[in-house]
């Protein structure tokens, strides 16, 4: 009876022990150098496979943050062309109508334009009230 209890501490201390755990089984004879040696192998195994998977995901989020990067980076090229393409549309109306903003004016001028009947569409004046005459 004796012995199976001894064995019985024994398989307590050989599962999941940490390192100071080995040291105190050692010291109380409970088990071999040989026997520590192996089961902090082991742990150490565990504990190098659980970082591994930890790195894999942080690989697989780096990379999806990589993309997601290049997408911004690449909308703020398209966000500073557009910008540059409509601040050159604005600039390009010469003299802009009171009571309008250029870009109002603008507008107006390419609907207008589009329109081809000579009548502003906002306020169905002529082209001539426009022009100031």
């Amino acid at each position: 009876m004796l012995a199976d209890r001894e064995e019985m501490e024994r398989l307590k201390y050989l599962l999941g022990l940490d390192t100071r755990q080995i040291a105190e089984a050692h010291a109380k004879g409970l088990m071999h150098p040989c026997e520590a040696r192996v089961m902090r192998l082991g742990q150490l195994d565990v504990e190098n496979q659980s970082l591994k998977a930890e790195l894999q995901a942080l690989k697989e989020e780096n990379e999806k943050l990589v993309v997601e990067v290049k997408k911004g980076m690449l909308m703020a090229i398209r966000y500073d062309a557009t910008t540059d393409k409509y601040n050159e549309l604005i600039m390009a109306v010469g003299n802009k109508c009171k009571d309008e903003t250029r870009h109002e004016t603008a507008l107006r001028y390419i609907k207008q334009a589009e329109l081809g009947d000579g009548v502003d569409m906002y306020n169905n004046r002529s082209k001539s009230y426009l022009k100031g005459e």
